[in-house]
């Protein structure tokens, strides 16, 4: 079984930028089989077959090209919306002045995507979301896409992010061994997989101590009906409940699982949790709350806007959705103070206070490289500047940040107290630092590493930082040792054909039978041994398979 241990403060965020998955690699250079020669230029030297060594790196040396050379590398921005069509964004441009390296950016509709790759004219890289079917296509099959393990060498920052953060590789890697696509990863104070916001205020108003138990969360709703007369919880049900909401923090309440629906145990055996003992529980649980009419009776068709709407203004107790927006008007005498987040519950079956853990390694638009540009070694420098944790020119602020949160000293600040820090709007602009941000700092989301600011909170008061500074004090010290990656998992052609013709209809299931259980359709006692069963006969047992090889590899990897 995982083990749940609670985590202080600093040993958590070791735990989870050197054990996510719970896999240690090396980063490594790439094998082929002896005597297989590599036909792009610069590529690394060959070793002989099923060996592997520890990457040596080159550190580079700024500007990129020499003095008196042009080089000017093309990309395609891949957008829906194109009112981001102004590629002269700050960050770019600080980028351009340090490498030396003219970057010409053009913004394409994705919607002409799939036509825009099949015209065979392409540019030096994109800036691209490209699901799993094209880059099989173009990389595994077609070998359009540059391996990025091939040219690892020329890339320290992304070699040392890779040791630090394992699934940064992993998570990338298809099933041919190769990694076509730059990583994402950001570590901050909100980098959480479970927001238990509520008002602390209404308990304070009624006289309610703070629920440390299921029992007493429980009891504690139902006097807060019985005295203002409206229900204090709609939970957000369903696939969009699994993240950022109460319901996975409940779920680990009721037993040593914290994921709810697949979890490695300690001998690397992938369970599914959607049939366990702690599942029917929680059900039970939520089932018990909902025959009592302490949660909202609509709860698994309520339009989220209407439930947002109704958590801001009818003073609900639990804020499933509404918290991001709340406004200091909403909270007794204005003060955010109020806007908290609940450390873990306990209850009968479990007494360890934990919360599951966030990868912080996302999916955003790579970039790809073309495998067939003359600028591929170029590409790898100026790109692996995404991944350096300082800037990579005295005095040029230019860094892994950057792409996220712009200039340092010009954009963002740490504070003295190296506690919290500040987004700085420059004088003259007349928006906000957000809006700041995707008008003129960065283009195509966000990129590359970001995370220098780790558990800091922002030092400008409001609702980021009230949510922010409860993440610290009643999330961060109980965040589980490791998560597992089931959205970063890699199946061949073979594996994703049981996916789509078992995994996806199984998938539909459990949160059909999720509704009937906790709504009472379906009586638990009497019901649970068929959903099981049915569970088997939809093919569970051949998605198991899958998914532990494809966990194996990723182990392996």
């Amino acid at each position: 079984m995982k083990r749940r241990n609670a985590f202080a403060f600093l040993l958590a965020l070791v735990m989870i930028l050197g054990c996510m998955t719970g896999c240690q690699p090396e980063v490594q250079t790439s094998t082929e089989p002896e005597g297989t020669e590599k036909t792009t230029e610069g590529a690394p030297a060959q070793s002989t077959e099923g060996e592997t060594s520890t990457v040596e790196v080159n550190e580079p040396q700024y500007p990129l090209v020499k003095d008196g050379e042009e080089v000017t590398l093309k990309g395609v921005l891949f957008l829906t919306d194109h009112n981001s069509e102004d590629t002269e964004r700050l960050t770019w441009q600080k980028l351009e002045e340090v490498t030396g390296v003219n970057i010409e950016l053009e913004v394409v509709d994705e919607a002409a995507m799939n036509t825009y790759l099949a015209s065979n004219d392409w540019p030096d890289f994109f800036l691209a979301k490209f699901n799993d079917t094209l880059a099989y296509d173009y990389g595994v099959i077609g070998g359009r896409f540059v391996n990025l393990l091939d040219y690892i060498e020329l890339m320290p920052n992304l070699a040392q992010t890779f040791e630090e953060f394992p699934a940064a590789k992993n998570g990338f890697i298809l099933s041919n061994g190769e990694m076509y696509k730059f990583p994402r990863i950001e570590v901050a104070v909100t980098t959480v997989a479970v927001r238990q916001y509520w008002r602390t205020d209404l308990l304070e108003d009624y006289g309610l101590k703070t629920p440390t138990t299921v029992d007493e969360f429980k009891q504690t709703l139902a006097t807060l009906k019985e005295k203002t007369g409206q229900v204090q919880w709609i939970p957000n049900m369903g696939k969009a409940g699994i993240t950022n909401a109460w319901n996975p923090g409940m779920f680990a309440a009721f037993g040593e699982y914290v994921e709810m629906t697949f979890e490695a145990e300690d001998d690397g055996k992938v369970t599914f949790i959607r049939s366990t003992d702690q599942m029917r529980r929680y059900y039970e649980y939520m089932n018990d709350l909902y025959e009592n009419e302490l949660i909202h009776q609509e709860c698994f068709s309520i339009d989220s806007k209407l439930a947002k709407s109704l958590e801001q203004e009818g003073n609900m107790l639990v804020l499933d959705r509404a918290a991001g927006s709340m406004t200091a008007e909403m909270l007794k005498d204005g003060k955010w103070s109020y806007l908290s987040c609940s450390a873990p519950l306990t209850s009968q079956w479990d007494s360890t206070q934990v919360v599951k853990a966030a990868n912080p390694v996302s999916d955003t638009r790579g970039p790809y490289l073309n495998a067939n540009s003359k600028h591929v070694e170029l590409m790898c420098k100026v790109f692996d500047i995404m991944y350096a944790t300082e800037e990579v020119v005295e005095g040029s602020g230019l860094s892994g940040m950057s792409f996220t949160y712009g200039i340092e000293g010009e954009h963002w600040a740490i504070a003295e107290d190296g506690k919290s820090y500040e987004q700085i709007v420059p004088a003259g602009y007349e928006g906000t630092w957000g809006q700041l941000q995707s008008e003129k700092l960065i283009i195509g989301g966000n990129l590359g590493r970001a995370t220098e600011l780790s558990r800091m909170v922002t030092s400008t008061p409001g609702n980021a930082q009230a949510r922010q500074q409860s993440f610290v004090d009643y999330v961060w010290p109980y965040v589980a040792d490791e998560a597992f990656p089931e959205t970063y998992l890699s199946f061949t052609e073979d594996e994703q054909r049981v996916i789509d013709q078992k995994w996806t209809e199984i998938e539909s299931y459990i949160y059909e039978m999720e509704a009937k259980f906790i709504s009472g359709v379906v009586d638990i006692e009497t019901g649970w041994d068929n959903y099981v069963k049915t569970l088997d006969q939809m093919g569970l047992q051949d998605v198991m398979k899958v998914y532990q090889a494809a966990y194996d590899r990723w182990c392996a990897y």
